[in-house]
């Protein structure tokens, strides 16, 4: 069964505190686009980087994931670190502490049935039968 997940960001995602440094940053606009990367990239790993030794460090790791460069996925993880967004472990394991709470996931067959009530609701003129405990066509047990 398939499934699908998505990164949820708040509204004031780019004032909170890490994306609002990033951004002030020199190159912050690709700090941030890093930042986002490693967000997206860490869904289905619930935010843990797990370092798999392939490369001299877990940043370089990351930022061939991210296909980014090493030197500003270096100073993006350093300035996340400072600012309390990640967290390297003794294994060299990197954890994007808020993404946890960021992800939003639904199975294929969820997908499918929402997407059905989004166009059922979306046709213009048709009857749409309500069940209540009045409707004489329905038996209770």
């Amino acid at each position: 069964m398939k499934r699908y997940y998505w990164l949820r960001l708040k509204e004031g995602f780019f004032e909170e505190r890490a994306p609002a440094c990033l951004r002030g940053m020199p190159e912050g606009e690709t700090l941030l686009i890093i930042y986002i990367k490693m967000l997206l990239r860490g869904i289905r790993s619930d935010g843990v980087f797990r370092y798999a030794g392939t490369f001299p460090s877990h940043t370089d790791e990351i930022a061939a994931q991210i296909q980014e460069d090493p030197k500003l996925v270096r100073i993006a993880a350093l300035a996340l670190q400072k600012l309390g967004a990640i967290e390297v472990l003794e294994n060299e394991d990197i954890c994007m502490l808020q993404l946890p709470t960021m992800i939003g996931t639904e199975s294929d067959s969820a997908r499918r049935m929402r997407e059905l009530r989004e166009r059922e609701r979306c046709l213009p003129g048709q009857e749409r039968h309500i069940v209540t405990k009045g409707d004489a066509h329905v038996t209770q047990s």
